[in-house]
């Protein structure tokens, strides 16, 4: 991990109170709308899941 952006920008739907420059894991296709705790059907195709604390290389 070097902080590289991998395949450009993309628009997330934030549900988890994510920050300019913090890394974050996403979700896309059908299961981004499942990101969600209410029952509501949300017509997206990407979700911020959770922010990334550190990153650890073995």
């Amino acid at each position: 991990m070097n902080d590289e952006v991998i395949g450009g920008e993309i628009i997330s739907l934030d549900n988890v109170g994510a920050g300019i420059g913090d890394k974050v894991l996403i979700a896309t296709g059908d299961v981004a709308r499942f990101a969600f705790d209410d029952e509501k059907d949300y017509p997206i195709d990407s979700a911020i899941i959770s922010i990334v604390d550190s990153v650890e290389q073995s």
